[in-house]
């Protein structure tokens, strides 16, 4: 009887320590819109100006760090005709590019933020990880080339900064904007070495080969919070 006694104890013990450890998700959407810095059109780095969506899922295995996935698409667009850049106006290049770029990452948030507890929580974060994404661009009529429209899958390297807050249990909001870093310098449909411009005279090229293209999003999440809610924190 003792003996049973003691491993009831234990497993409640047991289930007690999980439950009071046990992780939050969250998955929601989000919205905004993007913009892209290259060899084509503006050169702001925050300049949101094609319409972006996706959603957001995070794992928050503490209160510091969440392990975070997102999905994110776009239709960007440059035009040297809006630069403030002489050159670029005379120019007059333009280029759209459907992107969709999925990014895994961790995020760190500045202050504790404890989905477990009644009332309103705040905290900046910072995040970054890796991105995949799958670009179409499709360069404008006044680009002479052979062909003006191709795909290609790249990398890049996510590094964001946002705030959050959850007035609610169940809703987190956030305001967030991340520089995503390629690796390619063909976003804007710019690169040299792409086999498109075989036919092009040596004067005909334009861009910098030795400056990679990025692209930057801007805007609002809004996520639902799900899981196991530990009570012993719910009063702390």
């Amino acid at each position: 009887m003792n003996r049973l006694l003691r491993q009831i104890i234990l497993l409640a013990l047991l289930f007690n320590g999980w439950s009071v450890s046990a992780q939050r998700y969250e998955l929601g959407i989000m919205g905004g819109g993007a913009n892209m810095i290259g060899d084509v059109g503006n050169t702001q780095y925050i300049n949101p100006d094609s319409p972006a969506a996706g959603i957001l899922f995070r794992w928050n295995n503490s209160m510091r760090y969440a392990w975070r996935a997102s999905l994110l698409h776009t239709n960007l667009r440059a035009d040297d005709g809006l630069s403030s850049d002489p050159y670029r106006q005379s120019r007059n290049y333009s280029v759209t590019n459907r992107l969709t770029a999925l990014s895994l990452g961790l995020e760190f948030n500045h202050l504790k933020f404890n989905l477990h507890r009644f009332g309103g929580q705040w905290s900046p974060y910072l995040f970054s990880g890796i991105t995949v994404f799958h670009s179409q661009p499709k360069l404008g009529a006044s680009v002479y080339v052979s062909d003006n429209e191709w795909k290609e899958w790249g990398l890049a390297v996510p590094v964001g900064l946002g705030v959050k807050w959850r007035p609610k249990t169940y809703l987190v909001f956030g305001l967030e904007s991340t520089l995503h870093a390629t690796f390619t310098d063909n976003l804007d449909g710019s690169n040299p070495k792409n086999d498109k411009f075989a036919n092009l005279n040596p004067g005909e090229y334009f861009g910098n080969p030795n400056s990679q293209d990025w692209f930057m999003w801007t805007g609002l999440t809004l996520t639902y919070t799900f899981g196991q809610k530990p009570c012993v924190e719910c009063y702390k």
